[in-house]
């Protein structure tokens, strides 16, 4: 066992083994034995999804192309959002489609400091990866000193990114590639979490904004491959070589359908009805950005079908995402 001055000495010997290897390291003492502040509060914030079919071709994701999520309370205001900005089909470097994003992240904490955050994105399988873009890491960015950039440049299924704000305030805005390479008739998903970590007292308040991702496939562009929907609300996407979406809604004798569209700014889309039998039994098209509406009672049991169709005129927008809804009462 030793006696008590042996065991004494010996605990001062490993003393000071520590402290001069935390010396040679430029590493404290105090540093060592201090431990990392709790976490004793957890927000998670409901998820937010945005969801379209895919582009058929290169094209400009244009009109509702972003989804945001936001906290506000008297710990934090934090946001978070993604922004779908152009579409590359069959990419002859990366040999697959892919989305370029746009992410943007905007953070205040006074009174109480913000500590540190993450932003993370998940993909399932081997479907679908993400790289956070390299050269676009700097599109504008304050009051932060990034930590972890390991991923960065790297086409993984799970990268992040960690960092310290140097003030109670803070901004960031970098791009994302979204590479797709399964089938296009998959549905396609990303995942993405801004955890924020505020301080609160001797802890710390963990705060997680989730937005979700969806790239549908193509709606169909004929009678024939018109997607099936009953009582639908989305978007769409129209462009240069994707000039028609065919929808179709199955419905009983004396059912009505409500139909509408709201197309992206300075563009012209147009709705149309067709009965079972494939013939124009409606239409709307204004001129313009305009709404198109129309409602149908329908006269035979069958399912029919809902037509938007892109109308280009000069100087304005052909391709954008518009909004869909199709409800049966």
């Amino acid at each position: 066992m030793g006696t008590f001055d042996d065991r004494k000495m010996r605990t001062l010997l490993v003393l000071s083994i520590i402290t001069c290897g935390c010396l040679l390291t430029g590493v404290s003492l105090t540093g060592v034995m201090r431990k990392s502040p709790a976490i004793l509060q957890e927000i998670q914030v409901a998820s937010v999804q945005w969801s379209c079919d895919r582009p058929a071709i290169d094209d400009v994701f244009y009109g509702n192309n972003s989804v945001k999520n936001a906290y506000v309370s008297d710990v934090a205001t934090l946001e978070i959002e993604a922004t779908a900005e152009n579409y590359y089909w069959q990419d002859t470097y990366f040999f697959c489609d892919y989305a370029e994003l746009l992410i943007s992240m905007n953070a205040d904490a006074s009174p109480q400091t913000l500590e540190s955050f993450k932003i993370s994105f998940q993909t399932p399988g081997n479907t679908s990866r993400v790289m956070i873009h390299p050269e676009n890491m700097w599109l504008y960015i304050t009051n932060i000193t990034l930590d972890y950039t390991e991923y960065i440049g790297k086409i993984r299924n799970n990268p992040y990114v960690t960092g310290k704000p140097t003030a109670s305030s803070c901004q960031w805005m970098f791009m994302v590639n979204w590479f797709l390479y399964g089938p296009t008739n998959l549905t396609q998903v990303l995942d993405m979490d801004a955890i924020f970590y505020c301080k609160n007292g001797t802890g710390l308040t963990q705060i997680t904004l989730p937005l979700s991702l969806r790239m549908e496939p193509d709606v169909g562009n004929d009678f024939d491959s018109a997607k099936e929907v009953s009582r639908y609300k989305g978007l769409g996407c129209l462009g240069w070589y994707d000039l028609e979406d065919f929808y179709s809604v199955q419905l009983e004798k004396g059912q009505t359908l409500d139909a509408t569209i709201v197309p992206p700014n300075d563009t012209d889309y147009d709705l149309y009805l067709y009965s079972p039998s494939r013939e124009l039994i409606g239409s709307s098209a204004s001129r313009g950005d305009m709404a198109e509406h129309l409602t149908l009672e329908a006269t035979d049991s069958g399912r029919y079908y809902v037509l938007v169709e892109r109308f280009l005129w000069p100087e304005h927008h052909a391709s954008g995402i518009y909004e869909v809804s199709l409800q049966t009462s």
